[in-house]
Parts: C-alpha cells; sequence; structure tokens
C-alpha cells in the first residue's frame, strides 16, 4: 500500500513541474482520479469522454453537409469551423494527456506492450505515410519503453496533422473538396484519439501493477 502510494504521489508531483501551472491542477486531479482503486472503469469515463467530442463534432459536420445539399455557403462555413473548433479544444487536451502518459511510462516498472499504428486505419496519404514510418521505428527500437514513448509522440503529431488538414484551404477548393478533405481529416483524428485512450488504458494498467505486487508479497 505504502508503495501505491508513493507511486501515486511522484506521478502527481512530477506532472505538476513538467507540465507547467496552466493545465497542472486539471491534469493532477484527472490522474490521480484514474490511478484510483477502479483504474478500468476510469478510462472507460475518459473514452466516453472522448466518444462525447466525437459526436460534438460530427454533428457540426453533417449539419454542414445538410447546408451545402441547401445551398446554404454561409452555413456550411459556420458549421466547419463550428466542427473545427471542437476537435481544436479537444487536440490541446490530447497533446496534454499524451505528454503526461510519456512522462509516467518511465515510472512503470513494465508497460503493456502496444503494436504500431497501422497505415491501412487512416484515409490520408500522410498519416498512412506518418503510420508505415512509426511501424519502421517501431520494430527498429528495442525496449517496450521506448516503443511505448514512440508512439504518444506519434499519436499527438499525428492529432496536429490531422487537425491542420481541416483547416480551410485557398478559396479555389470548392464546397465539396472542403467537406471531403475535412471528412478524411476528421475520421483520421478519430481514429488517433482512440489510440490515445489504448495509450492511457496500457499505462494505467502497468502502473497498477505496483499495487498488486505488495499484496501478493503479503499473501
Amino acid at each position: 500500500m505504502v508503495v501505491w502510494v508513493l507511486t501515486i504521489g511522484a506521478l502527481s508531483a512530477t506532472l505538476l513541474v513538467l507540465l507547467g501551472r496552466h493545465n497542472a491542477g486539471r491534469i493532477a486531479g484527472e490522474w490521480d482520479m484514474m490511478l484510483g482503486s477502479n483504474v478500468l472503469q476510469n478510462v472507460d469515463a475518459l473514452e466516453r469522454r472522448c466518444q462525447l467530442d466525437h459526436m460534438m463534432a460530427d454533428g457540426a459536420w453533417s449539419a454542414a453537409q445538410a447546408a451545402l445539399a441547401a445551398a446554404t455557403s454561409s452555413e456550411v462555413v459556420r458549421l466547419v469551423d463550428l466542427s473545427y473548433s471542437v476537435l481544436e479544444a479537444s487536440t490541446n487536451d490530447r497533446i496534454t494527456r499524451l505528454r503526461a502518459v510519456r512522462v509516467c511510462s518511465r515510472m512503470a516498472a513494465a508497460l503493456v506492450p502496444l503494436p504500431p499504428l497501422v497505415p491501412r486505419d487512416f484515409r490520408r496519404g500522410e498519416l498512412r505515410t506518418l503510420a508505415a514510418l512509426s511501424s519502421v521505428a517501431h520494430h527498429l527500437l528495442v525496449s517496450t519503453r521506448e516503443r511505448f514513448v514512440m508512439r504518444a509522440r506519434v499519436i499527438a503529431f499525428g492529432l496536429v496533422l490531422s487537425l491542420r488538414a481541416m483547416r480551410r484551404s485557398p478559396p479555389s477548393e470548392t464546397l465539396d473538396e472542403v467537406l471531403s478533405r475535412f471528412d478524411a481529416a476528421k475520421a483520421d483524428w478519430k481514429t488517433l484519439d482512440l489510440a490515445h485512450v489504448e495509450m492511457v488504458r496500457a499505462l494505467l494498467v502497468s502502473v497498477a501493477a505496483v499495487r498488486r505486487e505488495p499484496a501478493a508479497a503479503r499473501s
């Protein structure tokens, strides 16, 4: 029990120092909650929050499609911007959490191994290329921790690339092209978001093993 308490304390203290003051309180509180006794239930709650973000972005995008069918160009632009703003705010949240994942991975005695990203899971060429390169790097790296940290960095970079692809292009692009590009980038963003939840789950399961080991030693 003492080892578990010290582990949580070390994780929270490290996050406060490395993540800075801006989001420190919110992030530390989130991780204190997630490192509690019901680890998997807490990760499920995180997954539901992510799904809510997806629903909000998808809802605005679907409304933009309907506006395009009604030939309401200004409304299409407004709704696409609304969907983008949801994902932009969510991206900042994910990048902060992935940074915390990288930090906390140093404190786990062992990490649950995760597979590399799969290129065919993505719609845009740049994301497929990123996934292919990360797959090569995955097999070149030796330790599970190195692969874990690399995967977190790749997901964070992929989220930024997807968000960048959602931004409106020069005026020469038609609204149909805007929506097609936005839809593909949004789909890739959601794939990466699910991968980010998977990383949080793997880390917390790994850290929770610290809690079980002292109990097993006493039995």
